[in-house]
């Protein structure tokens, strides 16, 4: 996992040159002003780069209480989630300090997840993303985004996920 401004994007070219087009294309001014279709809970608009290699996901959104979200993982696409308007809190665990929920969905590339340990054993960790903040999550790193941060009521937020292939 990585979490970082998009100042620092150039600071990751190691990690390949899909990761590397996937936070330029997230620095371009022009990427700032795309929309998804209809404002919606659930609105979202895909949008290719290199076909189903590499593809974003432009969405706006309420995020929801803590007690609503849920972990997820996916083993097809790294996620590059950033946040363009608002903020909002993640949540991030070792794969491996999770069991399983709901099984792996191939066709929608993740499984549902719950933590193995509590109390203080429990390694999930918080963060909140602002605007012009990346996070990187890979397919050992459990997830949880689109949290109202403080678990109260938030502002919309515009966050672009692009889809890395692995």
């Amino acid at each position: 996992m990585i979490l970082d401004s998009l100042a620092n994007a150039s600071r990751y070219a190691a990690l390949g040159k899909r990761i590397v087009r996937a936070l330029d294309y997230l620095a371009k001014p022009e990427t700032a002003r795309l929309e998804p279709k209809q404002p919606g809970a659930q609105n979202s608009l895909m949008k290719p780069i290199i076909g189903d290699e590499i593809f974003a996901l432009v969405q706006r959104y309420k995020p929801k209480m803590r007690r609503e979200a849920f972990w997820e993982a996916h083993r097809s696409y790294i996620d590059v989630q950033c946040i363009f308007e608002g903020a909002e809190l993640m949540g991030w665990a070792p794969l491996e300090m999770m069991g399983v929920k709901q099984p792996y969905d191939a066709e929608r590339d993740y499984a549902v997840l719950e933590p193995i340990f509590g109390g203080a054993e429990s390694p999930e960790q918080f963060f909140t993303v602002r605007r012009g903040m990346f996070a990187i999550f890979f397919p050992t790193d459990a997830h949880m985004p689109g949290i109202a941060p403080d678990d109260d009521l938030a502002d919309e937020v515009k966050k672009i996920v692009i889809k890395v292939r692995v």
